[in-house]
């Protein structure tokens, strides 16, 4: 399933769903202090933008800590090929033009990842020979980022380091599991009940 994400439109596929996500926080540094398990809910929802901008997907990302509650807006991600993105000798070579099929060029291997949160631009990346998406916030007061690694089609592994001026840092690790919704569905009736 890892392989099958060659473009923005597989990675909008794969990423789509109501998704369960559980972390471990601890402190960053000598003693690795445990500090809490969370437990939330994350629901990540595709559309096109425009039709002006067909060769991206942009994914909208809601938080909750339950589906019986409304999930709160997170960021709308857009999705781009990176091909051309970094210079290669090949590229100065064609006169500019971009060369997508120099095995070689890390462009390649990689969907760009950009959206807005807390009015800073943040960006990522989607490596495609590693199955690792890579979150940056780089913020006013905060940088924090999340690597996802994809295990299968329902399950991702999660690291997380968070830094700011006003606290010790932290590193949160867990994963992140894919609800059957139809599944999910029946234990929400079940427990109205």
């Amino acid at each position: 399933m890892t392989h099958a994400i060659v473009d923005p439109e597989t990675m909008g596929d794969f990423l789509s769903g109501v998704w369960k996500r559980n972390l471990e926080w601890r402190h960053y540094g000598v003693g690795f202090e445990f500090l809490r398990m969370t437990n939330s809910i994350v629901k990540i929802e595709k559309y096109r933008a425009s039709s002006k901008d067909a060769n991206s997907i942009h994914l909208t990302w809601s938080f909750g800590e339950s589906l019986r509650e409304q999930l709160k807006f997170g960021y709308v991600m857009k999705i781009t090929h990176s091909f051309g993105d970094a210079p290669s000798s090949s590229n100065k070579q064609n006169g500019g033009r971009i060369a997508n099929n120099n095995p070689n060029n890390k462009s390649n291997y990689l969907l760009n990842l950009q959206w807005q949160y807390s009015g800073e631009q943040c960006t990522g990346y989607y490596h495609m020979k590693t199955s690792t998406l890579t979150l940056n916030f780089i913020l006013k007061d905060s940088c924090v980022t999340f690597i996802y690694r994809v295990i299968d089609e329902n399950t991702m592994s999660i690291t997380c380091i968070e830094v700011d001026e006003d606290h010790t840092p932290t590193i949160q690790f867990g994963q992140m599991c894919r609800l059957n919704m139809k599944k999910y569905s029946k234990v929400l009736e079940s427990a109205k009940k």
